[in-house]
């Protein structure tokens, strides 16, 4: 086995500590198990890519890609625009909801200062 480098030993130490915390928040139950799960197989393929860099190479060949760093940026790019868009979608949701809400109230308010 080759000998890691600096880079490895810290992204090791990091990935613990955000699996330690990823098994902290699904215990508080602040973490959905679908959630909980996404997030542990994105840190264990995460920590796998650091350790065995080659694989990328192999697996971007694959695709027709030349680099294995690449094709990580290119699906981290892909992601990351899903996740926004999904943001998004959940922000305009909550907005209507807000904006919902608010007017029965101002309407339930208007009733009662029309009684009192």
């Amino acid at each position: 086995m080759k000998t890691l480098i600096l880079f490895q030993f810290i992204f090791i130490a990091f990935t613990a500590v955000a699996l330690f915390s990823l098994i902290k928040k699904q215990k508080e139950h602040v973490l959905s198990t679908r959630a909980f799960v996404f997030w542990i197989l994105l840190w264990v393929f995460a920590l796998g890519v650091v350790l065995l860099p080659n694989s990328t190479s192999k697996i971007a060949a694959t695709f027709g890609v030349g680099r294995g760093v690449d094709l990580i940026i290119y699906c981290a790019i892909a992601a990351i625009f899903f996740l926004i868009s999904g943001l998004h979608i959940k922000l305009l949701s909550q907005r209507r909801e807000i904006t919902r809400i608010t007017r029965k109230l101002a309407l339930l308010e208007d009733r009662v200062n029309k009684k009192g």
